[in-house]
């Protein structure tokens, strides 16, 4: 064994603060604490806890959000001898209430702003942001912590309707550390991120696995958790190398940025866990993340978080079935067993059980499940084997594969939650519940819609109020997106509830609301019949809330993103999230459908011919060209260009156009007017091209061409019909403008197939031409950002709208191709 083990978390921490003192530790926004510092913050903090009487194993709540103060509050109850219990500040005032109370804790740390959300909490409160810490002994406390000793209690999900904590020890998470240190050393300049919530177990990795090897650890921000966008700007101005996430944020960011791995050049080791990882999500990654290494990771809060790992680097076409969850880490002990705790075959399915130093203690003030679920080794008296409750087989390699499991627990955003508590609390809602069924429905193809839906009987029990009990007792993630209330639920032969048969229900909710909540504007009526379909409510109160219906951060972000996508609106997630009732985000919608550069639907794609480019139809593109360039091109809205002057100019890019067969218009046969265009060329041709270009556009074509210059360098000598240059595209205020012009640029490729061109490139400057670039699975190549871009030693396009920020030249092998 290794002699680390022998160690405490916060004895190797002080260790390191020895050897590397001005080092930076932690980084959140503009603050830096060097690894000394934050040692003599937790000592400050420990001698305060040590007066308050804290001594081995005694139990302290954390109530803070993540933050610097929060890991040198882990720190100081650790080096006090104690065991930190994470109370979320979000959480339900029930349930924190119950956590504090089950657990224990006489000594809570949180901070003077959240206060007001622990007013039942009577015991002593210590506040990291009072000064009078600092006042403290900052040198190293004295005290007798083994490595055996209770390190935290994270309560997760209980089946018995209350939560359960989960008795962690020192040993099981140095020996976390150690395997992964092993297996994937550190490099010294590394960045790694803390993003998890503390009481998610592998937040215990994210601070700890970097800090006891010196290096650097960002903090995201809570106000940006859930959003994709702002983690992946995070991440990759951090430089983060590291990151573990569950699958179904994975699946977010690939969806915000499908070239992930351009996007994020330094990070090289992706981690995920707590939530199966399919097939499909996998595939979508080694696309877009060619060169990284994916781990996908399985455990649970008893096993100090991970206990087998799978790699995925390269090649993963030879993967023959299912995505494996691998074999064990280092010092676990794995066991496949039947009913009767037998050793099954390899290759038959049978439950998990895990043994070795990765244990927990069990579960606090719960003996008897404590003894349901830690048995002793049937083949060793000495040792404890873990019931998993997973269902597992091998391949002939030994490899394990995840199959399911034996009860009704399942996983939601990486936290474990057992169905039937969730059952129970909302059977208290009411004396005429009579049953309460919840099921949990996912879609491989989109993880992020993954959601519980729950059954009460009877039919005439009032659901919103429901909905609003469940919410003041649950965590968010565990409240339901769906209620249904019916007369019975359907039962198996055996007496049962059949919820195979639950699962094909509509579970659509029907309720009546007050007229004068009904929605009113044109708007508020589209985004009901947008809510209406993610949630399976009828009708939707123009006062309705986003989340008390249902949504989540994923799913908030899927709203906000086909809201840009088919309509053209953004509308930023911050904004919304501070007020996220229908009538709020309508009056967004308004607002932003004014600054957006397109329209919204009045001319549909059913009504429009897409058709060769010809000189019938040049009169009416050149004003079309004219009028997306000017009023919603954002390089072209940011210099203040007028229709008029870019009409002349816009006609001769027109006349050229005309001597290729490579552009095409869309044209809605009801009105007989053009309603879209894209214009190509041979890409060749376009660089020998010489165009009379006005003095206004030079800072545009400046711009285009460094990014045509960056392909040409590395792609080497072009030649005339290897490589389309799709280069202009825009639509009528007055159409579908993505689905007009993705049909156009399809049309584009196809031709260009037939006529034996090798490539495309297209240069996106447009919030929709990049979407459409990504949808017809173009691949990102360079990049300039608007506000660094000079031309002339000035920053022209510093004050191109939100959300611009930069033109991306993207390029598609068009070899092997085929249209349907």
């Amino acid at each position: 064994m290794d002699s680390l083990s022998n160690q405490c978390i916060h004895h190797l921490f002080q260790e390191q603060a020895a050897k590397t003192p001005e080092k930076i530790a932690l980084v959140m926004g503009d603050r830096k604490l060097t690894y000394s510092v934050v040692n003599e913050q937790a000592n400050q903090l420990a001698n305060a806890l040590r007066f308050l009487g804290v001594g081995l194993e005694t139990p302290v709540g954390i109530c803070l959000r993540r933050s610097p103060e929060a890991v040198v509050a882990i720190l100081g109850i650790l080096k006090a001898g104690g065991a930190y219990v994470p109370v979320d500040p979000d959480f339900p005032e029930v349930r924190k209430q119950y956590i504090i109370e089950d657990s224990g804790c006489e000594v809570l740390i949180t901070e003077k702003s959240l206060l007001n959300t622990l007013p039942f909490f009577e015991e002593e409160i210590l506040l990291v942001d009072n000064k009078s810490l600092s006042k403290q002994d900052s040198s190293n406390p004295d005290v007798a912590v083994t490595p055996d000793a209770l390190m935290y209690i994270l309560y997760t999900s209980g089946s018995t309707g209350i939560p359960k904590g989960v008795c962690g020890i020192h040993r099981a998470t140095v020996n976390r550390c150690i395997w992964m240190w092993n297996q994937y050393p550190f490099t010294s300049n590394e960045v790694c991120c803390h993003k998890t919530t503390l009481n998610f177990v592998d937040s215990v990795w994210e601070i700890f696995g970097a800090l006891l090897k010196g290096l650097k650890v960002v903090i995201l921000p809570h106000s940006s958790s859930a959003n994709p966008q702002e983690i992946i700007g995070f991440l990759h101005e951090a430089k983060v190398t590291r990151i573990i996430l569950v699958p179904s944020l994975l699946q977010a960011l690939l969806k915000t940025r499908p070239d992930l791995g351009e996007a994020l050049p330094a990070l090289k080791i992706w981690t995920v866990s707590g939530e199966r990882l399919t097939r499909n999500l996998l595939q979508k990654f080694r696309a877009s993340v060619p060169h990284g290494i994916l781990l996908n990771l399985y455990g649970s809060t008893e096993v100090a978080g991970d206990v087998t790992w799978a790699e995925f680097a390269g090649d993963i076409r030879k993967l023959e079935r299912d995505v494996p969850i691998g074999q064990p880490i280092l010092n676990a002990e794995i066991h496949i067993l039947d009913e009767n705790l037998q050793p099954v075959r390899p290759g038959e399915v049978g439950e998990l059980w895990i043994g070795g130093i990765v244990l927990a203690r069990g579960y606090h003030n719960k003996p008897q499940e404590t003894k349901a679920r830690f048995i002793p080794n049937p083949w060793s008296g000495n040792s404890i084997l873990f019931k998993t409750g997973d269902l597992v087989t091998t391949d002939n390699n030994g490899v394990l594969y995840y199959i399911g499991r034996v009860d009704n627990q399942v996983k939601i955003r990486g936290f474990r939650v057992e169905l039937e508590e969730i059952e129970k609390v909302l059977a208290q809602f009411h004396p005429e519940i009579s049953n309460v069924t919840v099921i949990f429905q996912e879609n491989e193809e989109t993880p992020e819609t993954k959601h519980l839906t729950a059954f009460v009987v009877p039919s005439t029990v009032n659901l919103d109020a429901i909905k609003q009990y469940a919410l003041a007792k649950l965590p968010h993630y565990m409240v339901p997106m769906r209620l249904v209330a019916v007369d019975e639920l359907p039962l198996t032969p055996n007496g049962k509830v059949d919820r195979q048969a639950l699962s094909g229900m509509s579970g659509w909710r029907f309720r009546v609301i007050d007229s004068k909540k009904h929605p009113q504007t044109e708007t508020e009526k589209l985004l009901a019949d947008i809510w209406q379909q993610m949630f399976h409510v009828s009708p939707i109160s123009k006062d309705d809330n986003f989340f008390h219906l249902g949504g989540d951060s994923l799913s908030v972000v899927s709203l906000l993103e086909k809201l840009k996508q088919e309509f053209g609106v953004y509308i930023p997630l911050s904004n919304f999230v501070n007020e996220p009732s229908l009538a709020s985000l309508a009056k967004l919608f308004d607002k932003y459908k004014q600054r957006k550069p397109w329209t919204l639907v009045e001319v549909h794609l059913s009504d429009v011919e897409i058709v060769p480019f010809e000189k019938q139809y040049l009169e009416q593109t050149v004003a079309l060209v004219s009028e997306s360039f000017t009023l919603r091109e954002p390089l072209g809205v940011s210099l203040g260009l007028q229709k008029e002057q870019f009409n002349v100019f816009s006609e001769q890019i027109c006349r050229n156009c005309l001597l290729e067969n490579l552009s095409f218009v869309a044209f809605h046969r009801l009105s007989g007017n053009v309603v879209g265009f894209c214009l190509s060329e041979d890409f060749a041709r376009s660089q020998a091209g010489e165009f009379e270009i006005p003095e206004f556009l030079n800072p545009i074509f400046a711009l285009l061409n460094s990014l045509e210059q960056l392909y040409i360098k590395n792609y080497g000598e072009v030649k005339v019909g290897e490589i389309v240059h799709v280069f202009m595209s825009g639509t009528s205020f007055h159409s579908n403008g993505a689905a007009i012009a993705l049909a156009l640029e399809k049309k584009i490729l196809e031709v260009a197939v037939s006529l034996n061109y090798k490539r495309a490139v297209t240069t996106c400057t447009h919030l929709v031409t990049t979407y459409i670039a990504q949808e017809l699975e173009y691949q990102r190549k360079y990049a300039v950002q608007y506000e660094s871009f000079e031309f002339e030693g000035k920053r022209v396009f510093s004050n191109v709208p939100a959300p611009y920020k930069e033109a991306v030249l993207f390029e598609k092998v068009l070899e092997k191709l085929s249209f349907n």
